[in-house]
């Protein structure tokens, strides 16, 4: 018998044009990884659809047959209201008419609600439709036998835009589902792709529970799927599969997170060094064959977060398991003058500068280990060590410039950049 799983999404007007491609593209990605995932394991998954917008209906019940549920997430559009209790209340039904536990390896699994919103749902007044949506979240969790459900069911939350956070924080810890927040629209097929790689972490270590329990091994199987999962998703991810599991409960023991042991390792590169693979490199062309950036230091012991010149962000053994995937080198990241800071350049003051001695003193240079182009801020760690988050492009005002000779030429300038004047680009 299928895992079931009821994808409930916000097909509201504020999901026109580009909202409701990307979230058809997600969707649609997870279907595939759902359908993959069923050739390769004995896990297969049942995917029921429920939209609420101007059509608030189950657009497709639980079923296998994924090319139909393919066609209709296709045939989704986007308008009217954001009717999110009518939504959940749909799932339910869902669950109840066609839904079950399946059995794993004598592991007993709840079917799970995907909710995706990128509003705040809509009543007679705002107050009344946010305590509408919690009492029927209420359903799913504490008060489940009230509307005949045999289980409590887990509900994953992912907001988007102008979601209500606190509201879809509320249903993840009244159902002991999980929440995450995501900044775009594109990122909702990372959050499609997590749950994919959850449902075959489930596949993979049925017959063991320790490993189950054990927040390293999950975020090891994250990584072996190509995902660097931070340690807060982990424990979150773990804890909406800890209420999918009945009469098996994952307690949260912190114990498991270096592996078991005590063993020391080697002191992390600071951040903003540079690196390229190492010795010990088994991850194909992850890098580009190019050069990266440390950008955090992961919260398993032995391993280092990098993003890559190319874009790609992961994690790697930096100690774990004796090994050394990656190794420090003194390579610079040159970028054009249309591009300005980007992760791995050198940067000093720039015109707008206003933080006194906070980089150590006029002259002194800094490593860029984050930007973000949403908020227009970077973080920078010092030659002293200090690290601070700058202005660059916020309110305005650019508190860096990429040092001089790390400029290679103008490039092609972009929408950001275009028609402004040099010392407004951060890099002269």
């Amino acid at each position: 018998m299928p895992l079931d799983t009821v994808l409930c999404l916000d097909t509201s007007g504020s999901m026109a044009n580009r909202g409701i491609r990307e979230l058809k593209r997600a969707a649609t990605e997870f279907l595939n990884g759902i359908e993959e995932t069923a050739k390769q394991s004995q896990l297969k998954e049942n995917v029921a659809i429920v939209e609420f917008g101007a059509n608030t209906r189950i657009v497709k019940n639980l079923s296998t047959d994924y090319a139909a549920l393919k066609k209709c997430i296709g045939s989704l559009s986007a308008n009217g209201q954001t009717p999110m209790k009518e939504g959940l209340t749909l799932a339910m039904k869902e669950i109840l008419e066609h839904g079950g536990v399946v059995n794993v390896n004598g592991l007993k699994l709840s079917p799970r609600i995907v909710l995706m919103t990128d509003g705040k749902p809509t009543g007679t007044t705002e107050v009344q439709a946010i305590t509408e949506v919690l009492t029927v979240a209420a359903l799913f969790g504490q008060h489940w036998k009230e509307v005949g459900l045999p289980h409590p069911i887990p509900i994953a939350c992912v907001g988007c835009g102008d979601a209500d956070r606190k509201l879809l924080e509320g249903i993840a810890k009244i159902t002991k589902g999980m929440f995450t927040m995501v900044d775009s629209m594109e990122e909702l097929s990372t959050f499609f792709r997590r749950q994919v790689i959850l449902s075959r972490f489930v596949a993979q270590f049925s017959h063991d529970m320790s490993q189950l329990r054990s927040l390293l091994a999950l975020q090891q199987f994250m990584r072996a799927c190509g995902e660097a999962v931070e340690e807060s998703e982990a424990r979150s991810l773990r804890g909406l599969l800890g209420a999918m599991l009945i009469g098996a409960a994952l307690e949260d023991s912190d114990d498991d997170d270096d592996d078991g042991d005590s063993k020391s390792y080697p002191t992390p590169p600071p951040l903003g060094t540079r690196i390229r693979r190492g010795p010990q490199w088994k991850w194909g062309d992850q890098d580009g064959r190019g050069v990266g950036t440390i950008v955090k230091h992961s919260d398993t012991k032995g391993w280092v977060d990098v993003r890559w010149d190319n874009g790609r962000k992961n994690s790697y053994r930096f100690g774990k398991d004796n090994a050394m995937d990656v190794k420090i080198v003194n390579e610079p990241r040159k970028v054009t003058f249309h591009e300005g800071v980007q992760v791995g350049v050198r940067v000093v003051r720039g015109k707008d500068w206003k933080w006194g001695d906070q980089d150590g003193g006029s002259g002194s240079k800094g490593y860029v280990y984050d930007v973000s182009e949403l908020t227009g801020v970077c973080k920078v760690r010092w030659d002293d060590g200090r690290t601070n988050t700058y202005r660059n492009g916020a309110e305005g005002a650019f508190d860096l410039r990429v040092l001089p000779e790390d400029v290679s030429g103008l490039g092609t300038p972009s929408s950001s950049t275009r028609g402004k004047d040099p010392e407004e680009c951060s890099v002269m």
